[in-house]
Parts: structure tokens; sequence; C-alpha cells
């Protein structure tokens, strides 16, 4: 997209549309945005995370290993 006059230039790649949907999907949970959230003013551990967000520590496990790929 040029930024000056809003039109977009081109095709987006396909392996680049593939890549932005799962980005999306890993984002599309509740869960997940909590701790990223909680993540952004500084590092925590999973059991911080887990308090933090109300989950039981390996449920944020599997989340942040999800977030992690």
């Amino acid at each position: 997209m040029n930024a000056d006059s809003g039109e977009v230039e081109g095709r987006l790649p396909e392996e680049q549309a593939v890549l932005i949907v799962e980005v999306f999907r890993m984002l599309a949970d509740p869960t997940r945005i909590q701790i990223l959230w909680a993540l952004v003013s500084s590092e925590r551990s999973v059991n911080d995370l887990a308090d933090h967000v109300g989950k039981p520590a390996p449920s944020i496990s599997q989340h942040l290993a999800k977030l992690r790929m």
C-alpha cells in the first residue's frame, strides 16, 4: 500500500496471505489475547500469567507454545 495515495500496489503473494491468516487464527482466542496483553508491560512467569489470566498453568503453557509458532 502506498501511504501517500492509499492505493494498493500489486497483489499480496499467496504465501504471505496464508501466513497472515495463520497469525490471525493464533490471535483469535481470548486467552491468548489476555496473555499477550499481560506481557506488553513486562516478562512474566507461566504461573504469574496463569494467576493473571485465571487459567491453569498447563493451559497457559499450551497457549504460549502456540504463540511461539
